[in-house]
């Protein structure tokens, strides 16, 4: 219907001799048209062609930046356990912090703490790296060595590490001596069992004389002499005899 009267009045103009009226009906026309084809962006819900094509393209831009953005998010097995031995470093060293006493000792565990915190641990490609497993104290972690060079020494110790992140990582460890090898763990683990039974058998003897509880107290504080872990102890003594243990120890230190 609307083509049909736009139609008729060109026919009109065409017929009509007068210049003016010729002109100005061309723009009316024209007029015409450019409605019609904004007609089918209203239908959209958009008032005007360029805003919805900016929309649109504004969308499509966003979801590349998404898209980009989940790739980058994603990290693997291994970085998910460089960032667990990382965290796990922070929190050995904090505690330790809160054992020190002195100022410069509270300062230069800070220090470390500060610089654990700012390494870059994680690799893009681990396949020219070989992941080992270590231990922070008692907790299982891991520490990343080249593949080829970290043969020369059985991926052990401080030689071959991934690159100067993973060396200044190891070297607080180590200043702080709470890192450990796996056979280390086991050779320590060993240890603490002997040595923990031959201070518990001097507990039995020692029991014979003064009583089974002060003889616990006194296994323990001989264990504790030979620095046995507090889970080892707690295998073969209650928590109460092992804070009885050391407060003894700590008024005798008095």
């Amino acid at each position: 219907m609307i083509i049909s009267i736009v139609a008729s009045y060109v026919f009109q103009i065409v017929e009509d001799k007068n210049g003016i009226l010729t002109f100005l009906g061309m723009i009316v026309i024209l007029v015409i048209i450019f409605a019609l084809i904004m007609l089918r962006y209203v239908e959209k819900g958009q008032a005007g062609s360029y805003r919805y094509y900016i929309d649109e393209y504004e969308k499509d831009l966003l979801l590349k930046k998404i898209n980009k953005l989940e790739n980058e998010l994603k990290i693997s097995d291994a970085d998910e356990r460089i960032l667990e031995t990382k965290q796990v470093a922070i929190n050995e060293l904090i505690r330790i912090r809160e054992k020190k006493r002195g100022k410069n000792e509270k300062k230069k565990i800070e220090a470390d703490i500060r610089q654990v915190n700012e390494l870059d641990l994680c690799l893009s490609d681990y396949r020219n790296y070989c992941v080992r497993e270590i231990y922070i104290n008692e907790t299982k972690c891991c520490i990343v060595y080249k593949k080829e060079q970290g043969k020369e020494n059985n991926y052990i110790g401080e030689r071959n590490l991934a690159n100067e992140q993973y060396a200044l990582l190891y070297n607080i460890l180590k200043k702080n001596d709470i890192i450990r090898s796996t056979q280390e763990k086991v050779d320590n683990d060993k240890y603490s069992e002997e040595v923990g039974e031959k201070a518990y058998q001097q507990g039995k003897e020692i029991g014979k004389e003064i009583g089974q509880q002060q003889a616990n107290i006194a296994a323990i504080k001989n264990m504790l002499e030979f620095n046995i872990p507090k889970g080892s102890i707690l295998k073969k003594y209650t928590e109460s005899e092992y804070n009885t243990a050391i407060a003894e120890l700590q008024s005798e230190a008095k």
